[in-house]
Formats: structure tokens, C-alpha cells, sequence
């Protein structure tokens, strides 16, 4: 989708004009979004920092600036600078001002031996929430059998009988949450967060029970 020599070409912040860029992005946009991929995109290193050289840029960041091209990526995790020092392809997980990723950093040179990456950002910010969810859930289960007991009946009566019997879920773990704190003596926690299903009026403190 690049030009054979873009990369041969990229060798200064004014080296690439705004058409060109605006040009890569209307190619490069529309097939990013039929991919499993947040970002596509290339990177050059320019005074021991990356900087966008083909970059893949949304709404959001429209607004933000005109122009990418030659900004410096200062979140580059050091999977990057080992595929760009070493000539290969590295993978890493990573958050950064853009969001939480999986990315794949692949060495490449140009026609003209312009060494750059290519960089493919998978989006995984809901599975690192669901993996937090998780953990906490099993921490929680594993400090209180009854937490556990209790869950486990929710499951299996959520299973036999489903528009009944919701499964639980944050909301409850939060309430353990509170509940452990208030037992072990914490006075700073004094929250109520019922359940909306489980209040009497939206917005009521009163609760009619599980």
C-alpha cells in the first residue's frame, strides 16, 4: 500500500508531504479496519527515537494534530527496540496513552536498506479487565469459602433457571469487597451499592433483598 521507496524518501520531518501522509492513511485506514487490528503502522528510528513514518491515525487523533508523520512514539515498549536492533520480530503486551495492547514489532528495510518497523496493535484493553475481574473474583473466593459456596449455588441456580436467577457478577464482588472490609473493621468503608435490579426505586437506598 506504501510507495517501494517511501521509506528511501522518509528521511526528515519535511521530507514526506501532508498529501503523501493523508494519502497512506486513505489507503492504510480502510484495511485496518477489516483486520483483528487497532493500529497498522511503520515506525523510523531517528536520534535513538521512533518516530511515525507511515502512521495510522483516527477521529481521535485527527483532532488532535494535522499531522503524524515524524512524531516521536515515546511509548514504544522495548520489544520494539529489540526487533529494530537485533533484525527481528518481536511481540509484547503493553499500555500506553493510546490504550492497552498486543503488539507485533517486525524489522524491515527498504529497497535503499532504510531500516524501519512495522508495528500491528491489537486492542485487549476488555480482556485485561475481564482477566482483573477474574483474579480478583479468585482472590476473593480463595480468603472466604462461603464466598465461594455462595457463587457457586448462584451458578448452578443461574444455569437451571436463567431469566430467575441473575449469575453474579461485579457488583457482587464489590459488595464482598465492602462486606470484608466492615468485618475486618475498616471504618472508612460505609458504601451501600445495591444491585438496580434489586432496588425498590431507581435511585432508592431501599432494597428488597437478593
Amino acid at each position: 500500500m506504501l510507495a517501494a521507496d517511501f521509506h528511501d524518501r522518509a528521511v526528515s520531518a519535511g521530507a514526506i508531504s501532508g498529501a503523501d501522509e493523508m494519502k497512506n492513511r486513505r489507503d492504510v485506514n480502510p484495511f485496518t479496519e477489516k483486520t483483528p487490528f487497532r493500529y497498522l503502522y511503520t515506525l523510523l528510528e531517528k536520534d535513538g527515537r521512533f518516530c511515525f513514518s507511515a502512521p495510522a491515525v483516527t477521529g481521535k487523533g485527527e483532532l488532535q494534530r494535522r499531522r503524524w508523520y515524524f512524531d516521536p512514539f515515546d511509548d514504544a515498549p522495548a520489544a520494539s527496540k529489540k526487533a529494530f536492533a537485533e533484525g527481528t520480530v518481536q511481540y509484547a503486551n503493553h499500555t500506553g496513552r493510546w490504550g492497552t495492547f498486543r503488539s507485533i514489532a517486525l524489522f524491515q528495510e527498504s529497497p535503499g536498506a532504510r531500516r524501519h518497523l512495522f508495528r500491528a496493535d491489537c486492542d485487549i484493553s476488555y480482556e485485561k479487565g475481564l482477566l482483573q475481574k477474574s483474579c480478583l473474583q479468585a482472590a476473593l473466593e480463595a480468603s472466604d469459602p462461603k464466598i465461594r459456596q455462595r457463587n457457586r449455588y448462584l451458578e448452578a441456580l443461574h444455569r437451571i433457571l436463567p431469566g430467575q436467577v441473575r449469575r453474579p457478577d461485579s457488583d457482587d464482588l464489590l459488595q464482598d469487597i465492602i462486606k470484608q472490609a466492615g468485618d475486618l473493621g475498616d471504618t472508612r468503608v460505609n458504601l451501600c451499592l445495591p444491585h438496580p435490579s434489586r432496588c425498590s426505586t431507581p435511585g432508592s437506598a431501599g432494597c428488597s433483598g437478593r
